[in-house]
Order: C-alpha cells, then sequence, then structure tokens
C-alpha cells in the first residue's frame, strides 16, 4: 500500500510539473509600439504575455491600467525572450491599481511582457488596457541639427533644458571613480507641476544603476570607474 501511495504522488507531482511547463511556454500576442490592447484575467488564467521587437536605446514606457471594477491590481514584468531574466517590473508607479514601467532597451532584440496582478491583494481578475510607448525623441530639422547625442556633463554647472513630446529624454556623460558621489537634483519650475520628469543613471551599455523620480534627488555612489 505504502508503495502504491507514492507511485501516486510521484504521477502527481509529474502532472504538476507538465502543468507549470506548458503554461511558461504560451505564445505571446505580438504587441507594437504605439499599441494598446484590451484583455482580462481570471483566477485560471492569471498572466497574459506580449511579444515586441526592439533596438538597442529604446526608451519604452509600459502602462497597464484597470477599471475599476474587479479585484485586479496590475503588475507588468519585463522579461527577455527566453523569458528567464527579469529585466524591470512595477506595479504602482501609475498610481492606484495602475501601473506604469519605464526602461531603456540596453540591447537589440526581442523581449516579452507579462501582463499580471499583485498576489496577496485579492484574486488575479478584472479588465485590463495596456500600451505599449517609444519614447526615443522624433528627429526634427533645427540649427542644432547636428549637436552631439550623448552631451558631457559639468559637475560644476547648472543645465538647463526642455522636454516635450518631441524631446522627452536628453542624455549626459560624466566621468567618476568608484566609490565617488553622485548628487544630482532636477528642479521643475513653476507652472509646469504637470512634468512628471525623473533622473535616471546607467553605465555605458544602459544598465540601470540608480534613480530619482517626481522630483526627487540622486544620491549615489559610483560602483566603478569609467564613463
Amino acid at each position: 500500500m505504502r508503495n502504491r501511495t507514492g507511485l501516486i504522488a510521484v504521477c502527481l507531482a509529474l502532472v504538476l510539473v507538465t502543468i507549470r511547463v506548458a503554461s511558461a511556454q504560451a505564445t505571446p500576442t505580438p504587441i507594437s509600439y504605439g499599441q494598446t490592447v484590451n484583455g482580462d484575467l481570471a483566477p485560471d488564467r492569471t498572466e497574459a504575455l506580449y511579444v515586441f521587437t526592439a533596438q538597442a536605446g529604446d526608451s519604452i514606457t509600459i502602462t497597464m491600467d484597470t477599471d475599476g471594477n474587479g479585484a485586479l491590481d496590475p503588475l507588468v514584468i519585463l522579461v527577455d525572450q527566453s523569458q528567464q531574466t527579469v529585466l524591470a517590473v512595477d506595479n504602482d508607479s501609475g498610481g492606484d491599481r495602475n501601473s506604469r514601467l519605464r526602461f531603456v532597451i540596453p540591447t537589440a532584440g526581442t523581449y516579452v511582457i507579462r501582463a499580471t496582478g499583485v498576489q496577496g491583494v485579492g484574486e488575479i481578475s478584472g479588465n485590463y488596457k495596456l500600451a505599449l510607448l517609444l519614447g526615443n525623441p522624433t528627429p526634427t530639422p533645427s540649427g542644432s541639427a547636428n549637436a552631439p547625442i550623448l552631451a558631457a556633463y559639468d559637475p560644476a554647472a547648472e543645465i538647463h533644458g526642455d522636454l516635450n513630446d518631441a524631446t522627452q529624454f536628453h542624455l549626459y556623460t560624466l566621468k567618476a571613480r568608484k566609490g565617488e558621489a553622485i548628487n544630482v537634483s532636477l528642479q521643475i519650475p513653476d507652472g509646469a507641476d504637470k512634468l512628471q520628469a525623473g533622473i535616471y543613471l546607467y553605465t555605458l551599455d544602459f544598465h540601470e544603476i540608480s534613480r530619482a523620480e517626481l522630483g526627487s534627488a540622486m544620491n549615489v555612489q559610483a560602483p566603478a570607474d569609467g564613463m
């Protein structure tokens, strides 16, 4: 009798493993920049996958919003094509029961968005709207068209600039030694309170080191010598 019980337990374990593998291998739905899709999650379908192709340096924003009628608390997870490496996660940057994930693509390739919900706050169930946006500035002819894409940052100087629909970010470079303090603040002028701007510090291959959003100051130590 004990042998039979052990055999049943092994069979059940194999069935569970098979179900989990099949779920992980679900075919993602293609999505492109500028596209918005509608979907729904349920207790027996707690995750939806979306796949897109990106280029190195693409500044993307993924939003996941709900209609507020269900128990769904959105959680967005960005993973690589193999779905084994998690690149970024967000569940509350968009406000109550909304998610907004921002990320700069490090290398050209295919990426997968996992749209799900926060566990432990009720059933993962409800309708949602998911959007994928590209924030790269659109090139426009101007007197500064030949200006460098990466501008040198002078720690002793105060830099002034503007952000708009055409220019959604500026890139600056600086050199630092390992352990050296990097203190940066972003001041938004009066009357521009609707501007949701932030400071993001990356390595040259666009691995994020630190970030400071919505008027917060960045205070971090350089992890290594270099740019």
